[in-house]
């Protein structure tokens, strides 16, 4: 047994952090399911209870079919503005994008940043609702409203 100990610590410490649950983040958004409304297409975030992971899905335009479950990394820069930033995986677990997420909780506004494979940028801006039931304006930003998506699920 006593041999075994000295290996069970080199696997340990070689595991990628990755198989380890992550650390919760201070996120205040966490449990919320938001939906960004992007010019090209919309979005529902749902930030994860574990208050670091994140599942969203395409839910119109150039989104639809955009659907993934990601582990973020968050940064308050003040009052009502979050930064987030996530790795974007295609299903093979190849790095599709790096992102970064901004949301300004004060104008009820979202931009996001994203590095596409080839290196270039993407940037999109549009209004974000949160705590979004699919069948309500928004309390914290009233006048911004999308109909349910066709077929969507909140519950992922």
């Amino acid at each position: 047994m006593r041999t075994l100990r000295p290996f069970a610590a080199l696997i340990l410490a070689c595991a990628p952090l990755g198989a380890w649950a992550c650390s919760p983040t201070g996120y205040p958004g966490t449990g919320q399911t938001m939906l960004s409304d992007f010019d090209n297409g919309a979005f529902l975030i749902h930030f994860h209870d574990d208050g670091c992971t994140a599942s969203f899905w395409g839910v119109s335009g150039d989104a639809i079919g955009n659907d993934n479950t990601v582990e973020y990394a968050y940064t308050p820069m003040g009052a009502g503005l979050h930064r987030l930033t996530w790795v974007a995986f295609k299903p093979e677990k190849v790095v599709f994008a790096n992102v970064v997420h901004i949301q300004n909780w004060n104008t009820c506004m979202v931009y996001s940043s994203l590095s596409k494979p080839d290196m270039t940028f993407v940037h999109w801006q549009g209004p974000q609702i949160r705590n979004w039931d699919s069948t309500s304006d928004s309390v914290a930003c009233p006048g911004t409203r999308m109909p349910p998506p066709e077929g969507g699920d909140l519950a992922g």
